[in-house]
């Protein structure tokens, strides 16, 4: 059984911002709990994405990666860097949250701003 370990990077900026991310979040564990990335070529051209929808479906396509005994988890490193409104309530979420193998890393959006055009002209040289 395989570990694979996924790096995801983001800036968020504002509280709207990181409302926006919990939607994102959530897709990507969904995604994380299929064990193996389905190509939809491998479905007959009867298959809709309606039907593949459905649980009793999911679980068939899940029965039959099993089969093949691959890739078993997929562990998820995000990285924010976040200013300090979107740190907060995303400190909080992912607090309540407990997740397995998904880890969160917030870095300070601040430290990373160039206010004045002569120190990106510096920076960019640098």
């Amino acid at each position: 059984k395989n570990i694979i370990t996924i790096d995801i990077s983001l800036v968020i900026g504002g509280e709207q911002a990181a409302r926006g991310l919990v939607t994102l979040i959530k897709s990507i564990l969904l995604q994380r709990s299929w064990e193996k990335s389905i190509e939809f070529s491998k479905f007959s051209r009867s298959t809709t994405l309606k039907s593949i929808g459905t649980f009793k479906e999911k679980k068939s396509i899940m029965d039959n990666v099993n089969q093949n005994n691959e890739c078993y988890i997929r562990h998820i490193n995000l990285h924010l860097i976040s200013d300090y409104h979107a740190f907060k309530s995303l400190s909080t979420l992912f607090d309540t949250w407990n997740i397995p193998n998904f880890d969160v890393y917030f870095y300070q959006l601040e430290l990373y701003l160039i206010y004045d055009l002569q120190q990106a002209v510096y920076a960019f040289n640098d």
